[in-house]
Formats: structure tokens, C-alpha cells, sequence
């Protein structure tokens, strides 16, 4: 009976830090995407030339068309990763309350 007892509160605690990790995980996964999107939106209003180059003048920076075609996949995926730590974080917090309300 004791025995039990200290499994389920383990069990508990293990679920929570769970909960909390991956409430983090999606948050900075979200953060990490809209960063990502925000540069793939800039990089695609530049007008290159021929060579595929665009050159700030105030920056002295020159950008390359290729970058964008990067950008997009790495926008892309971080926004599958995200939704997917989304569903993930959602359906712990369902279950336990699926959990609390069957006791």
C-alpha cells in the first residue's frame, strides 16, 4: 500500500516535468520559428541581379538568392517541429485532465 503511494506520487511528479519540459520546448520552438520567418520574409523582399546577389549599402553586406531557398526550409521545418510539440504538450495536458476527472 505504501509502496503505491510513493509510486504514484513519483508518477505524478514525472508527469509534471514532463508537462513543464515540454510547455519550454514548444515555447522556444515557437520563438525559433517566428525568428526563422521573419528572416525568410526579409530575405525574400530583396531584389538580386542577375548573379543572384543583392548588396546593402548601408551594411555593406551582400546577400545571396541561395540563402533563401535555406531559410524556407529551415522556416518550414521548424514550424512542423513546433506544431508537433504543440499536439504533443496539448494532449498531456487532456489526459491529466482526463486522469483528474475519472478519480
Amino acid at each position: 500500500m505504501v509502496i503505491s503511494n510513493i509510486k504514484k506520487i513519483a508518477d505524478k511528479k514525472k508527469y509534471r516535468i514532463m508537462k513543464i519540459a515540454m510547455t519550454i520546448l514548444t515555447l522556444i520552438l515557437s520563438l525559433v520559428t517566428l525568428l526563422m520567418s521573419f528572416v525568410f520574409a526579409n530575405r525574400l523582399t530583396f531584389s538580386y541581379n542577375s548573379e543572384g546577389r543583392h548588396f546593402d549599402e548601408s551594411s555593406l553586406i551582400v546577400y545571396h538568392k541561395q540563402a533563401v531557398t535555406v531559410y524556407g526550409l529551415l522556416f518550414f521545418s521548424g514550424l512542423v517541429l513546433t506544431l508537433l510539440a504543440f499536439y504533443k504538450t496539448r494532449k498531456l495536458f487532456i489526459n491529466e485532465r482526463m486522469a483528474t476527472k475519472g478519480n
